[in-house]
């Protein structure tokens, strides 16, 4: 009996030393910080079980530029179709023929060329300075869908709000209208799978952007999706700082009154705002749309330049 539990030990061991090294191959592949290396390498060493269990949890690189590889080249092609106007007459004509773009054309040539941001020149803007505002016209302009509703929030809520939200939606696709919903699997942490499922059971596309499960917690925590979108139609979008949380109409006890800003756009604009939705649907559902009828000739004679900026 003394005999296995010495072998089973020495098992043990050998399997400890064997993760390390491969955790130290590992560590100097990827070319970290050098401290950070050698203290990883030090905690090895002196704790060699605790060592492996912290590096398992927060010592692996899950860099942004990995993790959202795919996502870029979806995003790539998903943009460059929409951009080519831009490249040829924005970008070198457009600021000869205009002197109140002179003054700003290097910074938006430098948010064009850094994330495609294209400069669209008719649209009408209306900021909303709270909750009360905001949400009210996104309801509005939801309840008037009459082909598609796409919604994208870090953070969706169970409560007064996000009741009525789920209810506006289920009647609008028993009506027949297209419904798209990404949410944050952390910044949505409560959100209850019979919430979901009242969505699904109509029709509604929901899904979580990158999924956190336990073991992966601490790679993707940080890695997260804070969009507030909302695009009805192709031609009319809100986009700001409110999610879907009864705080940001109600305040908190503990914080009062929440003050954010929300802007409501019609007009080219909203092109730009479709584009973003559909390459974060596209990456994480792996689901492409792309047909010409999400991104309608939208005449507006109101002379509001955007330019809407993706981080």
């Amino acid at each position: 009996m003394n005999n296995f539990w010495h072998i089973v030990w020495s098992g043990w061991q050998v399997l400890v030393v064997v993760l390390i090294i491969i955790s130290i191959i590992v560590l100097l592949i990827q070319r970290r910080d050098p401290v950070k290396t050698i203290a990883w390498i030090a905690i090895f060493l002196l704790i060699p079980f605790a060592g492996l269990v912290l590096f398992f949890f927060f010592g692996r690189s899950y860099r942004r530029k990995k993790l959202f590889f795919r996502k870029e080249l979806s995003d790539f092609r998903q943009i460059e179709k929409h951009i080519s106007w831009q490249n040829k007459h924005l970008i070198h004509n457009i600021f000869q023929n205009d002197e109140d773009l002179v003054s700003k054309a290097g910074v938006v040539k430098l948010l064009f060329n850094n994330s495609k941001a294209q400069l669209t020149m008719h649209n009408e803007v209306q900021i909303l300075i709270n909750g009360e505002e905001t949400f009210p016209a996104i309801f509005d302009a939801i309840e008037n869908a009459k082909h598609h509703i796409h919604l994208e929030y870090y953070i969706f809520e169970e409560g007064v709000l996000g009741n009525k939200l789920k209810e506006l939606l289920i009647k609008k696709a028993v009506e027949g209208i297209e419904i798209r919903m990404i949410y944050d699997d952390v910044g949505s942490w409560g959100l209850s799978k019979e919430y979901l499922n009242q969505l699904k059971e109509v029709g509604i596309e929901v899904c979580a952007f990158l999924p956190v499960r336990f073991p992966r917690l601490a790679q993707r925590l940080n890695f997260r999706n804070h969009r507030k979108i909302v695009i009805v139609d192709g031609e009319i979008g809100f986009i700001g700082g409110l999610n879907i949380a009864d705080r940001y109409l109600f305040g908190k006890a503990d914080f009062g009154i929440w003050r954010d800003t929300h802007l409501k756009i019609i007009g080219n604009a909203v092109n730009s705002l479709q584009l973003v939705f559909l390459t974060d649907w596209h990456f994480a559902t792996e689901k492409l749309v792309t047909d010409d009828l999400y991104f309608p000739d939208i005449k507006i004679k109101n002379r509001c330049m955007v330019q809407v900026v993706t981080s």
